[in-house]
């Protein structure tokens, strides 16, 4: 039987607000490509995985290393197509490393918490 956690970990309320920065992140590039449905899938996927991690479930978690998984693909696709074609805006490529690197570590941290018995049924 697993042990429901009576209190959020400090942590949790870091990566949620890190989750919403993420979603404002998406809604400022939306303008810029409103084709894209990608980003307006990975914004209704935000939705429930920040929901789930809030009330501290596994499959909130689970959720939210997916949707971290995806987004950090995403990025990755930014960094590399500004580079190859030349329209490096340093700015904008350092805000999506510094979401990679990021991402990546919250990825391994909640993958581990849901093992760990951090996060309830």
């Amino acid at each position: 039987m697993s042990k429901t956690p009576t209190e959020r970990p400090l942590a949790v309320y870091f990566l949620i607000i890190w989750m919403l920065l993420n979603v404002l992140l998406f809604l400022a590039m939306i303008p810029s490509d409103p084709q894209d449905l990608n980003n307006y899938i990975e914004l209704v996927l935000w939705v429930p995985s920040i929901i789930g991690l809030w009330i501290m479930k596994k499959w909130g978690t689970a959720l939210s290393v997916t949707v971290l998984g995806v987004t950090t693909g995403t990025s990755m696709y930014i960094v590399l197509e500004a580079y190859y074609l030349d329209m490096l805006n340093e700015a904008f490529a350092s805000i999506n490393g510094l979401r990679i690197v990021v991402n990546a570590v919250v990825m391994v941290y909640l993958f581990r918490s849901i093992f760990s018995g951090k996060f309830s049924e």
